[in-house]
């Protein structure tokens, strides 16, 4: 008589081995692309796009409109995303960084603020030579802005 704890294993599985599965220590991880590798891939897609040189235009257009043509300009981006964490956030960090180099502003002078930024987000930038804000700027009147939402509702 088995015990309620211990029921005996119904007859089609008769056959059946239970196997503990280990994991595989020496195992190398996969490779991933780097975070830095990706956004340039994505730049290399944007600009083989014609979608890019109109978006470049029309901020060029407005620029010269504005009358802000012969001023430094300063960017800043607000509610990027994680590029480490977020496809999105890559690309629109590789649109961010492709408009910049368009309108000639140095990286130095883009200001990235995002509460969800980590510390991997945090050396790309330093890598890609951009600012991390540690808080919300948003209130600086002579910055370009380039603000993107993330949530799926937008």
């Amino acid at each position: 008589m088995n015990s309620i704890a211990d029921p005996a294993p119904p007859s089609f599985y008769k056959d059946f081995t239970p196997v503990n599965r280990k994991k595989r220590k020496n195992r190398a991880p996969k490779d991933r692309e780097s975070t830095l590798a990706a956004v340039q891939r994505l730049r290399d897609d944007l600009a083989q796009d014609d979608w890019l040189p109109q978006c470049q235009q029309i901020l060029r257009d407005s620029v010269e409109c504005a009358a802000l043509a012969q001023t430094p300009l300063e960017v800043l981006c607000l509610g990027l995303g994680s590029p480490t964490a977020s496809s999105n956030a890559r690309a629109q960090l590789a649109f961010l960084l492709a408009v910049c180099d368009d309108l000639n502003i140095d990286h130095a002078k883009v200001s990235l603020y995002d509460p969800v930024f980590t510390v991997e987000d945090a050396a790309l930038f330093h890598e890609l030579q951009l600012q991390l804000l540690t808080e919300n700027k948003a209130s600086l009147a002579t910055a370009l802005l380039f603000g993107w939402r993330n949530d799926s509702n937008y």
